[in-house]
């Protein structure tokens, strides 16, 4: 698997790199410290399975780093790792679909990691309040406007595609359960994106099942 990690402090870095030496078949990193060499490794176009964020950088958010590979790789799951906890909701509202604290990364970074890739929201148990933070990713409405959106308009294809996420399957799984190629599953998860007018895979899961397109 590859991770892309973007965290200014060389420490937590090497932190990350002693716990995922842990994961069976091994991690290859990726390692960036400021939003835009962050930004940079995103549109380089390499395929990564994971996204790892610190929400407080030297030249900005790393808000502006999920909004970012949302719109490239909508279906990289990313986890945030922030020593700023009330950054927790935002990080939510911008596509995270995990949230660990600096000071329990250790104890908590492998369950997390295997959590998000099972396509789970993520909160360590110890992190008070944890709902608040489920409430942030599942209470409001992802879409803009004040009204429900129609039923999106998605292929028979899409919304097996779509049907398969919401099980939290990963687009390798996808690819395999479905017969498709990872390029031509990846599209599809783009596709479902723009119907349901939303930003990352854990909101259109949400979303559709909000919509009872399940």
């Amino acid at each position: 698997m590859k991770f892309l990690v973007v965290d200014d402090h060389e420490l937590i870095r090497e932190g990350l790199r002693v716990v995922l030496s842990r994961m069976e078949g091994g991690v290859e990193l990726v390692e960036a410290y400021s939003v835009e060499s962050g930004l940079q490794a995103i549109n380089e176009g390499m395929d990564f399975d994971l996204a790892i964020f610190d929400m407080m950088l030297p030249d900005g958010s790393g808000a502006r780093l999920m909004d970012e590979l949302g719109r490239v790789h909508p279906e990289v799951p990313v986890i945030v790792v922030s020593a700023e906890v009330h950054s927790m909701e935002e990080a939510f509202r911008h596509g995270a679909m995990g949230f660990i604290p600096k000071g329990c990364l250790n104890a908590s970074l492998l369950e997390g990691i295997a959590e998000v890739l099972k396509g789970e929201i993520y909160v360590p148990t110890s992190l008070a309040p944890a709902q608040s933070a489920r409430s942030a990713v599942g209470g409001e409405p992802f879409w803009s406007g004040t009204s429900r959106p129609n039923e999106p308009e998605l292929t028979d294809r899409q919304k097996s595609v779509l049907f398969l996420m919401m099980r939290g399957l990963t687009n390798k799984s996808i690819c395999r359960e479905l017969d498709l190629a990872e390029s031509t599953v990846k599209i599809h998860v783009s596709a479902i994106l723009r119907a349901l007018h939303v930003k990352s895979r854990t909101q259109a899961v949400l979303t559709a099942a909000r919509m009872k397109l399940d």
